[in-house]
């Protein structure tokens, strides 16, 4: 297929030539040339109008001077090159500017009146190629004197035409002329009406084709449209009227015939989406032969067009058997229906081909063309009907397309956040693990959880890359980055997967690499994961070696070098042309084994080019690959970086013995997410900085804690029922007596394609926050919008920053039991191993018993799926969380058969919740069992004076929010650990009976 489609592209490249040559020989010669028709074809205006045919006796004058009649018009046998002689008598009577016409036929041709040489014809001596003399009009201007005297006509040509002689008219030459244009007028304006209609169906595809950025096969018909109205025109009997050089123009319709048939068959191999472009090939070869050769004959002066023109008839009649043959096997096969229309118009100009091609060897040619040409324009209109109808289909299946990607999009959108939120809170909880656990082997587990966590959130972007490179939404944001920390990060996050290969990392990084460059560092290093991970996959054994260098340029430019190279199993040279294509694996049943799309290689080269760099690849097969990634960057600090190598495990350690930037015991900050797992993972990344978190699960809730207490800042998450972060936010701020309306709101999203910075900055968000959330950026980012008088900054040596360990412990009943509805084991690996934390988490889950026991069946009831689908949402993230993962994949079974309008059965919905009533009661006895094994411990601590009023400064917040088991519970965690015990009881009592007024009063006299 890629030979037919070389042969095919070479072949329309000839007729782009041989078209473009044809219209520059008509005007150059047209212009150039001399004027052939001269004063035989200047318009004297007599005054009348006179023209009637000449009808004498004639007799053809032999060379031994012997006589015999002939019938004038006629043809007389006569040789090639041999001179025939017809003589005749003139009437008795004539007036002075009477003409004679004669119409040649590729002859030159000498008029004697009584021995002596009135007029001669011949082009050969301007024309620019040739053997014959164009067909013209010849006049023979006769006088009073010339009555009664002898006419003798001699005719000579090298073609079959030397014994021809047409129709001869006698009368004044203005009157021939309006005779002729009575006669031929109604053809003539036919003729140029095709040529116009030629010319704005080609000007029509050319506009076309601007804004559809495609080729319409319509131009080709139209060109044949056009050849055949200048084959016509050419042919007409004003020709030397219009055209000065009769020879020039005599060419061209030679040429156009050649043409015309070659431009048909391109036109029908595109509509039948070269199902049958073997076929067609046979007729295009034969068609731009027969021009080339054709038109060399002719150039050499070895064989005029005119008898190379059986050749052109041939090609018509193989061209129209190609067309027949094609359209009868779409017809069998059911393809004919998507042209049903146009393969009706190329049947009719196949009967009007061969009819023409059939006249013109009969007995007398009739056609003209006319028949021909009628039946191209029947199909020019059809085929401009078929060309319309694809725009408006096109146009539609563009919008539905549209319509489709951006569902994709949303999908995309929605996956991002299903899946990255679940990846934040292993991120997260690992992180809590690095900051607070010192030994050494657990801080190597958590290492490579982190290294691998952050791996995975890589590959996962991939394919949400690869969507919105595809849509033209990925931008380059550049700012300044550490090239060491860049670098090392790289390798620590690759090192794994290639120790679990038993492959050696090996890194050649220049040492007088600039210290700090200006450049997208997320996309600088996603392209080189991308190449190291490609190179460690289809590696099996060796080493995959990165060197990074430096190269300066002209005016102090600077471009940052990458090479990856491996010792894998090499590309073969077919293949490395195809090597960035999407969704393109090589020799599958050899490396079906290995993971991968296919996109890492096409989103790193759309990504280098977005960043104008340029990549290059080298391999050879068997032995490995080497990419080289070129990238133009701004030098910042030209300080060198020195040697990497003795930072790498140095690093390991900083990120394992985080410590807090900073501490705000004055600040309040409002959390706001749906997700109680998220909730855990900012408060236990926060809590060492000592700020006042206050945390609610809707939009709802915040506006409510908003309009009671002045926060320093908000943290808001987007994704939630309603109202979502981006209407609460817009709620805030239309509040204009709300004392939070100019608070700093921050952004958190796990929203991966909807999350642009800019879009929610324009929303009216302070900042922007990517789930999984970092803790050095949360830091960074509330540190940065917090009034600066709350915020204290710490030292290294503060002792405000010491790392303290955490007291895990183990679970209170055995969690591989395989009857248990709860896997604790799993549930403790989102508190980092904290059972206290866990027990809170599992308090939580209990308290929400009625959302799930009440209003999940009442949504079900009613058929309300949007509510249930929420519900079904949340029970599925927040049962996972606590280790109920036969709930969790429960749940989520509904929560999708609900989001697709599937039925959901009664059996369905009662097993959920039965699973659910199962795990609620054994949340409830591991919290039972804990609270008892460990009450004599957490009393044993009194809370401090601070710490104190900052319970209840938490359970005034419930107690105004009117939310009575929340402030019950937290009643009973204080009481224990203050000596108010008493007072505690009786606000307890308060809120239990519902007196929020007494209850808020009673615990006003305590603070």
């Amino acid at each position: 297929m890629k030979v037919e489609n070389k042969i095919l592209s070479v072949l329309k490249w000839i007729f782009a030539v041989c078209f473009g040559a044809t219209l520059l020989f008509f005007i150059i010669g047209e212009i150039v040339l001399p004027d052939e028709s001269g004063p035989r074809a200047m318009l004297a205006d007599t005054g009348t109008v006179n023209c009637q045919v000449f009808e004498s006796e004639w007799e053809r004058l032999m060379p031994n001077g012997s006589r015999y009649p002939v019938e004038v018009p006629g043809k007389y046998d006569a040789y090639s090159g041999e001179g025939v002689s017809l003589v005749t008598v003139l009437p008795d009577e004539l007036e002075d500017q009477t003409w004679l016409c004669f119409q040649g036929a590729w002859q030159d041709m000498e008029f004697y009146v009584d021995g002596v040489l009135r007029e001669r014809y011949s082009t050969k001596d301007t024309r620019p190629f040739g053997k014959n003399s164009a067909i013209a009009f010849v006049f023979v201007e006769l006088s009073r004197e010339d009555a009664g005297k002898n006419l003798k006509v001699i005719t000579n040509s090298e073609s079959h035409y030397s014994g021809t002689m047409n129709t001869v008219y006698m009368g004044d030459k203005f009157g021939i002329w309006i005779t002729f244009l009575d006669w031929y007028g109604p053809s003539l304006l036919w003729e140029i009406s095709m040529l116009i209609f030629a010319v704005i169906g080609i000007l029509l595809c050319a506009f076309l084709g601007v804004c559809y950025r495609r080729t319409f096969d319509l131009v080709y018909l139209s060109s044949a449209i056009f050849f055949a109205g200048v084959w016509l025109i050419s042919e007409t009997e004003f020709r030397q009227l219009i055209f000065p050089n009769v020879s020039v123009v005599t060419a061209l319709t030679f040429i156009s015939l050649m043409l015309l048939p070659v431009t048909v068959v391109f036109y029908i191999n595109g509509i039948q989406e070269k199902r049958y472009q073997k076929l067609h090939l046979i007729a295009l070869v034969c068609g731009i032969l027969n021009a080339l050769i054709s038109i060399f004959l002719q150039v050499t002066n070895q064989r005029d067009f005119l008898e190379t023109l059986t050749g052109s008839h041939i090609v018509i009649v193989i061209s129209a058997i190609t067309v027949v043959v094609s359209i009868v096997t779409d017809c069998v096969k059911g393809y004919i229906k998507r042209y049903s229309l146009v393969a009706f118009g190329l049947l009719v100009a196949v009967v009007g081909a061969f009819a023409e091609v059939f006249s013109y060897y009969g007995e007398e040619y009739v056609t003209d063309g006319e028949v021909f040409c009628v039946t191209l324009i029947f199909l020019l209109i059809t085929a401009s009907v078929k060309t319309i109808q694809d725009i408006i289909k096109g146009e539609k299946e563009k919008q539905r397309a549209l319509v489709a990607n951006e569902a994709k999009t949303k999908f995309l959108a929605n996956m991002s956040h299903e899946i990255r939120t679940p990846i934040n809170t292993i991120l997260g909880m690992n992180e809590m693990i690095l900051r607070e656990n010192r030994d050494e082997l657990v801080q190597e587990y958590a290492a490579n959880i982190h290294n691998s966590g952050s791996m995975l959130l890589t590959l996962i972007n991939d394919v949400l890359d690869f969507s919105r490179i595809e849509a033209g939404e990925v931008e380059i944001h550049e700012e300044v980055y550490q090239v060491d920390e860049l670098l090392k990060e790289i390798v620590q996050g690759t090192k794994a997967r290639a120790d679990k290969k038993k492959l050696a990392i090996i890194t050649d990084i220049d040492e007088t690499l600039p210290c700090a460059l200006q450049g997208d560092e997320f996309r600088i290093r996603q392209v080189i994961i991308n190449l190291l991970s490609n190179a460690i996959k289809y590696t099996k054994e060796g080493s995959v070696t990165l060197a990074v260098k430096g190269e300066w340029g002209e005016k102090e430019t600077f471009s940052l070098i990458v090479s990856v190279k491996d010792t894998g199993i090499g590309i073969k040279k077919e293949d490395i042309g195809k090597l960035f294509d999407s969704f393109t694996r090589f020799e599958e049943d050899k490396n079906r084994t290995i993971e991968g799309t296919g996109l890492g290689l096409s989103i790193t080269k759309s990504l280098v080019e977005l960043m104008h760099g340029d990549i290059m690849v080298e391999s050879v097969y068997g032995e490995g690959s080497e990419f080289v990634v070129r990238l133009p960057q701004v030098v910042i600090n030209k300080e060198v970086i020195g040697s990497l190598k003795a930072e790498y495990e140095k690093k390991a350690r900083q990120v394992s013995l985080h410590k807090p930037t900073f501490v705000a015991p004055d600040a309040r900050i409002l959390v706001v997410d749906d997700n109680e797992m998220n909730l855990a993972v900012i408060k236990g990344l926060l809590k060492n900085t000592s700020m006042q978190l206050h945390m609610v699960m809707s939009g709802l809730e915040c506006l409510a804690l908003c309009r009671e207490t002045n926060y320093d800042m908000i943290l808001m998450d987007h994704m939630m029922p309603d109202p979502d972060g981006i209407e609460t936010l817009h709620m805030l701020r239309a509040e204009e007596d709300n004392p939070n309306r100019d608070t700093k709101v921050i952004v958190l999203t796990a929203n991966a394609l909807a999350g642009s910075r800019e879009t929610y900055l324009k929303e009216g968000f302070d900042d922007y926050l990517s789930k999984p959330v970092d803790a050095t950026k949360l830091e960074r980012v509330i540190r940065e919008n917090l009034p600066a008088e709350k915020v204290v900054v710490l030292q290294d040596n503060d002792e405000e920053t010491k790392v303290t360990d955490v007291q895990s412990v183990e679970p209170v009943s055995d969690a591989d039991d395989t009857n248990a509805m709860i896997n604790q084991s799993v549930g403790l690996t989102y508190c980092g191993g904290d059972m206290e934390m866990y027990c809170d988490i599992l308090q939580t889950y209990v308290r929400q018993e009625e959302k799930y026991r009440v209003k999940m069946p009442q949504y079900y009831e009613e058929g309300d799926w949007k509510n249930y689908a929420i519900l079904a949402h949340a029970l599925k993230s927040t049962s996972l969380g606590i280790g109920a993962k036969q709930l969790s994949e429960t749940a989520k079974r509904l929560e999708l058969a609900a989001k697709n309008g599937e039925t959901i059965s009664a059996a369905e919905n009662d097993e959920l919740q039965q699973l659910y009533e199962a795990v609620l009661e054994e949340a409830k006895n591991i919290i039972s069992i804990y609270s008892v094994e460990n009450e004599p411990v957490l009393a044993q601590t009194l809370l401090s004076a601070e710490e104190c009023f900052k319970a209840y400064e938490q359970l005034i917040l419930y107690i105004r929010s009117y939310e009575m088991s929340e402030a019950v519970e937290c009643v009973d965690k204080i009481k224990n650990r203050t000596s108010d015990t008493k007072a505690l009881e009786r606000i307890k009592k308060y809120i239990e009976d519902y007196d929020y007024e007494n209850a808020e009063e009673a615990l006003l006299k305590l603070m």
